[in-house]
């Protein structure tokens, strides 16, 4: 009978051990979720002076912004480093142009038009929040570009993230986020492998100013 009391109590004491761990991890993940979004919320979502260079497996995006003029630049490059400029977007104080081919299409601009930073890969507004989106993540650490990021890994087979994430067209299944800047330099999606590279602050006018389009066809559609 002893023995039997003695096995329940180590039992017991095992499972106390392991709800502790358990609790003590997902407040961890909580608290580094909860920074990453509270860090993108507080100094990059209202930002405009950014470069950031997009790269997935033939696709490269480069983004300069400066206020309210920007250029979007899509270049294709295969395996051989061939590149080959797809479409550069240019973006002023009143319309937004399209350059493609040998043409350049004059639109009206709007609002959504100028873009933002990449978008955090978490939107939790409070400490509450942050702990429930800690079940359905793993976080750990590793290197990307040299630099100390965090591994986060969505757990997309779980109950609990099949039950909230009912759209299943572009899934990140695993992000790395630098620790210091809180910015994603690589995602891992159902999509594919896209790896990110930024400056802040650096952007000229210069930099932004309306590619030449004497020898392109103008086509006007803000009429």
């Amino acid at each position: 009978m002893e023995s039997k009391e003695k096995i329940i109590k180590l039992i017991l004491i095992i499972l106390l051990i392991c709800i502790v761990i358990f609790v003590l991890n997902v407040v961890r993940k909580a608290i580094i979720i909860r920074s990453i979004s509270k860090e993108y919320k507080e100094n990059y979502a209202s930002i405009t002076n950014f470069y950031e260079r997009i790269k997935d497996e033939y696709f490269v995006t480069e983004i300069w912004r400066k206020d309210n003029r920007a250029i979007i630049k899509k270049t294709y490059e295969n395996k051989d480093k061939i590149e080959k400029d797809i479409e550069i977007t240019y973006i002023d104080e009143d319309y937004k142009y399209v350059f493609k081919d040998d043409k350049v299409t004059k639109l009206n601009k709007e609002e959504a038009d100028l873009p933002v930073l990449t978008h955090a890969i978490f939107d939790v507004p409070n400490f509450s929040q942050a702990l429930f989106a800690s079940l359905m993540y793993d976080v750990s650490s590793e290197k990307i570009y040299g630099e100390d990021c965090y591994y986060i890994d969505c757990d997309t087979t779980s109950l609990l993230y099949n039950m909230i994430n009912f759209r299943k067209d572009n899934i990140t299944d695993q992000s790395f986020v630098n620790k210091d800047t809180k910015l994603v330099y690589k995602e891992i999606s159902n999509t594919g492998v896209r790896y990110y590279k930024y400056e802040l602050n650096n952007v000229t006018d210069e930099n932004v100013n309306m590619p030449d389009i004497e020898d392109l066809e103008l086509v006007d559609e803000t009429k």
